[in-house]
């Protein structure tokens, strides 16, 4: 059986204006009861009619979610769900609970159970733990960008966040990149791993954000909740919904993580930016590695340092200096 359900369906699906669950279609126009759709907060559906309550309801597998939910004009469904971050892996999902259905004759929850334990056996072994020092990092990177990039560009300014994809710099723009400090000491200081960090692009100029915060069993926020801080300041957008979850999905974020009890959580103490002159305390961007030295690492303390408003923060973004 070939498959049924494919990328360019789910595309297709996404230039459809959507409004809630309004937007799906038949899986096999020939066959009723099996449907795929688009959920307006950019989510793939896979619908399954059943005639009542099934006798077993499978468990979320890999952020593959299963619920049980009546469907005006589709009657009681199975959806399973996923965000779209994993298309590829929902896709071959889909089409081998199709294949269950339609040609091993599997009643729709039975087949679902059955790939989700296969999918479930090869994810086994996948790490999703994000070390300490890794979330201290992101919550500061989440952080400039809810405050800064969000702020002046809404849900497009998600677009311009490189660090997941291990960028030189965290925010890269037309005029201006943006590296993220995060650190936990009572002293701004930071550590800087690579020669080149501090040095601006060609004809680019070059900030640093530095962000305070303070590690506490009490406190504000984890991750988690600014993760949905800028699910909420996303809203529609498609684009930039998808640009997000495969950010997160690089920086091995996984919705699961919130169960597991090693989330921290944080109170932010103040975020500074700085723009890196003649007078920042960095290496010298003519600075030579001596022969035999593979690598450096320094630490910087902005303290002393004039930091800039919002105003000029946003002159730097748009190329004003």
């Amino acid at each position: 059986m070939a498959d049924l359900i494919t990328k360019a369906r789910w595309a297709a699906l996404r230039d459809k204006p959507m409004e809630g669950l309004g937007i799906f279609e038949l899986v096999d126009p020939s066959k009723d009861g099996m449907w795929i759709a688009m959920s307006d907060d950019n989510r793939l559906h896979l619908f399954l009619n059943i005639p009542g309550e099934p006798t077993i309801i499978p468990q979320e597998v890999q952020a593959i979610a299963v619920q049980v939910v009546e469907m005006e004009g589709l009657g009681l469904v199975l959806d399973a769900h996923a965000g779209s971050h994993y298309e590829g892996i929902f896709t071959t999902f889909a089409n081998q609970v199709v294949q269950g259905v339609v040609t091993e004759g599997r009643l729709p929850e039975a087949a679902v159970v059955n790939v989700l334990g296969e999918l479930k056996a090869a994810f086994q072994n996948v790490v999703t733990e994000i070390k300490p020092s890794e979330q201290i990092g992101l919550f500061g990177e989440l952080t400039v960008l809810i405050m800064i990039y969000l702020r002046k560009y809404g849900a497009r300014g998600v677009l311009l966040w490189s660090g997941p994809d291990k960028e030189r710099h965290d925010f890269i723009g037309d005029f201006c990149h943006v590296e993220v400090k995060t650190t936990t000491q009572r002293e701004p200081r930071h550590e800087i791993s690579m020669v080149h960090q501090l040095t601006p692009p060609p004809k680019k100029h070059l900030l640093v954000a530095s962000v305070t915060v303070e590690k506490s069993r009490g406190g504000e926020k984890s991750i988690a909740d600014l993760i949905d801080e800028v699910r909420v300041e996303l809203g529609n957008d498609g684009k930039s919904i998808d640009a997000f979850e495969r950010s997160l999905s690089r920086m091995r974020w996984r919705d699961e993580l919130r169960q597991t009890g090693e989330l921290l959580r944080f109170n932010l103490v103040g975020v500074d930016v700085y723009q890196v002159n003649d007078g920042f305390p960095r290496l010298k961007p003519d600075f030579v590695m001596p022969k035999g030295m593979v690598s450096i690492k320094y630490t910087i303390d902005v303290s002393s340092l004039p930091s800039l408003n919002q105003d000029e923060v946003y002159g730097f973004l748009d190329g004003e200096h």
